[in-house]
């Protein structure tokens, strides 16, 4: 959707700026990794899971940016963001709750309520 509101826009003579962005952050996963591996977050190290969960990440991420280009999404793919990328997530870091009072970050799985 937002590509054909970028697209109509460019019609119209302006200028537009697009990048491609991946949100590769959330729960969904982790749960991926779960069943890839048939093992729980919480089982083993937490290191290993996040190693398997990076992994994963990378696929799906290269696999999504593969089939925006062969498509012919109109984004600006030279200036692709992630979600976990050191500038985006320092900018966002400051609006989670407890990471400002320095508190230990967990997976969402790991959370005990």
């Amino acid at each position: 959707m937002i590509d054909m509101i970028a697209r109509a826009q460019r019609m119209l003579g302006r200028a537009v700026l697009f990048p491609f962005g991946l949100d590769r952050n959330g729960i969904n996963i982790e749960r991926t990794v779960e069943k890839k591996t048939a093992r729980r977050s919480t089982a083993g190290t937490a290191k290993a899971f996040i190693q398997e969960c990076r992994k994963e990440i990378e696929a799906i991420g290269n696999g999504l940016l593969e089939l925006a280009v062969r498509v012919g999404m109109s984004a600006d793919f030279d200036h692709t963001y992630y979600t976990d990328s050191d500038g985006v997530s320092q900018a966002t870091s400051s609006s989670v709750p407890g990471r400002s009072l320095g508190r230990r970050a967990r997976t969402a799985l790991s959370d005990p309520v």
